[in-house]
């Protein structure tokens, strides 16, 4: 599909959340109920649908690309609610993080884990302030898998309190979204 007009339309592609969607499209009927409301059911209705396919067409197209010039997927409408995750797990030693690591892309909770070291963690703790040396671990997973993400690190973590907090992805490359979906199990999201 040739996308090369929408520059010329820069408004389309900054509807950044279903709400804005919805109240643009609202505007968008009462404007042409008031402007044609003998005539102007159809002609509202093809105009609607002008809109709603030009908005669809850029979130799910889009006019963005990445370094390689191969085409990146907005999640923001084209895949509901940022189905992606990265859970993110501090850990006190090489040994935990292989454990926790290999348990989770072997059970399909997560495609990839990332270990990252050096990490100095400043908190407090029992009503002491408390600064370790940690690794971080950044987990790539799917929402629905999150629970199970969290379920899992507790009864593998030695961490009384293990810390397992979330970010959504917002943008990446369709490829690679589609090979975390290949690589983990697939499991209902109830949300």
């Amino acid at each position: 599909m040739d996308i090369s007009f929408l520059p010329a339309l820069p408004h389309v592609a900054y509807f950044s959340d279903p709400q804005q969607l919805s109240l643009a499209l609202l505007g968008f009927f009462i404007f042409n109920i008031t402007l044609s409301p003998f005539s102007g059911f159809w002609i509202t209705v093809a105009l609607s649908a002008l809109v709603f396919a030009i908005y669809f067409g850029v979130m799910l197209v889009g006019p963005n690309d990445d370094m390689a010039g191969e085409s990146i997927l907005p999640i923001d409408f084209g895949n509901l609610f940022h189905p992606y995750r990265i859970a993110w797990v501090r850990v006190p030693d090489r040994k935990v993080a292989r454990k926790l690591s290999y348990g989770l892309v072997e059970s399909q909770l997560a495609a990839y884990v990332n270990t990252i070291p050096g990490v100095t963690s400043t908190y407090r703790w029992q009503s002491k302030i408390k600064r370790d040396n940690e690794l971080l671990l950044m987990i790539k997973t799917k929402k629905s898998l999150v629970e199970l993400v969290i379920e899992y690190v507790k009864r593998n973590h030695p961490y009384d309190s293990p810390e397992v907090i979330t970010t959504k992805i917002e943008e990446g490359r369709k490829e690679y979204l589609s090979w975390i979906d290949e690589n983990t199990v697939n499991v209902p999201d109830e949300s």
